[in-house]
């Protein structure tokens, strides 16, 4: 049987088509140089004493005086990462990390699995002490999405109670690749909203009654700094900047920004107060640091971690890469998983597989 397919459509080129089409609305963004426009307003916000509530589902509020706060050891001793143990060891400070991977059989497999890894590394400076390892669990039946991410965070937590009685130092900190404010539970519905606040409460509480400082570093793309000025100064027009975009253009390398109160909707109606800064690792690497209002005076340290652990780590926290390593569960993982899984059933993996589309992957069309 012959079949007539088209064979004048090119995929790449008709994706660079579209592109070419609408890059003139790119440089039209780019020369408007919005972010120049909005450094003048921050640079000239005041530290409000009662801030209206913002209407926003997140936003930043200035704690702080507006400026750049630069590092509490001098940039050219940063500079140089051999020394950097140094002080970490003569503070006596101890820095651990958690990070979870989760693995879900998905829609091809015939049996519903999942499996949580909660990877975790320490190092006790002074005794240079330290190491890494992970807890996994296996669950069957457990529908993917929230109900998976609520359970990650009960083993993060027992993972917390182990962990944290291996640091010694006299000043210990807990990083994790989280944001504290919870904006992302935004979309979910309210029950499972409310019980992952009260497992991401739970588990803060335990590392500072524990006598350590937990801290979340991540990413973001989020406008709550535009937000925050936009509650603050609701009569004048406020480019739509990213956080990253601002604080790439107002501090320089290694320096932070002022703290602010974060506001997050997610968080309403829970005792969670989180306070937030951002730091320039590097010309557009810039990191959002939470923590807990009840740490506030130990900032200082908490920026020193910040930026010492990004520079060992070459750009993002070492403790926080080696937690992922830990917890990453990869292609080759996954594969050992189901082999493991038909190995103990006495199944072939074939069998297992009930999807035509996920055996073409495995064995795709000559």
């Amino acid at each position: 049987m012959h079949y007539n397919y088209w064979t004048d459509e090119n995929k790449t080129l008709n994706i660079l088509s579209a592109i070419n089409e609408g890059f003139d609305a790119v440089v039209e963004y780019i020369r408007e140089d919005k972010v120049s426009r909005l450094v003048e307003i921050y640079e000239n916000l005041q530290v409000p004493q009662s801030p209206p509530k913002p209407k926003y589902s997140s936003a930043l509020i200035p704690s702080e005086p507006i400026r750049e706060y630069r590092p509490p050891i001098r940039r050219e001793i940063l500079e140089r990462s051999d020394v950097l143990v140094d002080i970490l060891a003569d503070k006596d400070f101890s820095i651990a990390a958690i990070d979870s991977g989760i693995f879900t059989s998905g829609p091809h497999i015939l049996i519903d699995i999942a499996v949580i890894n909660v990877g975790f590394w320490y190092i006790n400076y002074r005794s240079i002490s330290g190491g890494g390892g992970n807890r996994a669990k296996i669950y069957v039946d457990i529908e993917e999405g929230t109900r998976l991410r609520t359970i990650t965070k009960d083993m993060e937590t027992e993972v917390i109670k182990e962990l944290i009685a291996k640091l010694s130092g006299k000043k210990k900190f807990v990083l994790l690749d989280e944001s504290f404010s919870l904006s992302y539970t935004l979309s979910w519905s309210e029950k499972d909203r409310i019980e992952m606040v009260s497992k991401v409460v739970l588990l803060i509480d335990e590392i500072l009654n524990r006598g350590s400082v937990p801290i979340g570093i991540f990413y973001t793309r989020t406008h709550d700094i535009v937000r925050g000025i936009s509650t603050l100064k609701p009569n004048i027009d406020i480019p739509r900047v990213p956080d990253r975009a601002l604080m790439n253009k107002v501090l320089n390398t290694l320096s932070r920004s002022p703290t602010f109160k974060v506001y997050s909707k997610a968080l309403e109606g829970s005792k969670l107060e989180i306070l937030a800064f951002y730091v320039k690792v590097g010309e557009g690497n810039i990191l959002r640091v939470e923590f807990p209002k009840a740490a506030h005076d130990l900032i200082d340290d908490i920026y020193l971690v910040v930026i010492t652990q990004s520079i060992l780590g070459g750009g993002y926290p070492l403790a926080l890469q080696r937690a992922h390593d830990w917890a990453v569960i990869d292609a080759e993982t996954r594969e050992i998983i189901l082999g493991e899984i038909c190995r103990r059933l006495g199944i072939p993996l074939p069998d297992m597989i009930y999807s035509r589309k996920l055996g073409r992957k495995i064995s795709p069309i000559e």
